[in-house]
């Protein structure tokens, strides 16, 4: 009967220490905080050590799709529009270097 005891005990106390030691890990990946004030890149999500966030801007021509310019003449359009991209750094960096951009039409 003394065996069931230790076993318990020893039970308890390694489930107790598994808990301390997440709460532990848990505060710590809350103060890893990764800031460029030169790159805009900022952390963010569940991996907030290991994957960065970057926002940038971007200056594309405009492209009017949908448009019929035989019938119609259009005035006023700018000829570029500076849009955001937001994403994870990789992402916003290809994107910003290709400058495949398409409209969403909804």
């Amino acid at each position: 009967m003394k065996k069931s005891y230790d076993k318990l005990i020893y039970l308890g106390a390694t489930l107790l220490v598994a808990i301390l030691m997440s709460v532990y890990a848990d505060g710590q990946s809350t103060k890893t905080t990764r800031n460029s004030t030169e790159s805009g890149a900022t952390t963010t999500g569940i991996l907030k050590g290991l994957v960065s966030s970057k926002s940038e801007k971007v200056s594309v021509p405009l492209q009017l799709n949908g448009i019929d310019t035989d019938e119609y003449y259009i005035s006023g359009a700018p000829d570029t529009v500076d849009i955001t991209l937001t994403g994870s750094s990789a992402l916003v960096t290809a994107a910003k270097n290709t400058k495949t951009f398409k409209s969403m039409q909804t």
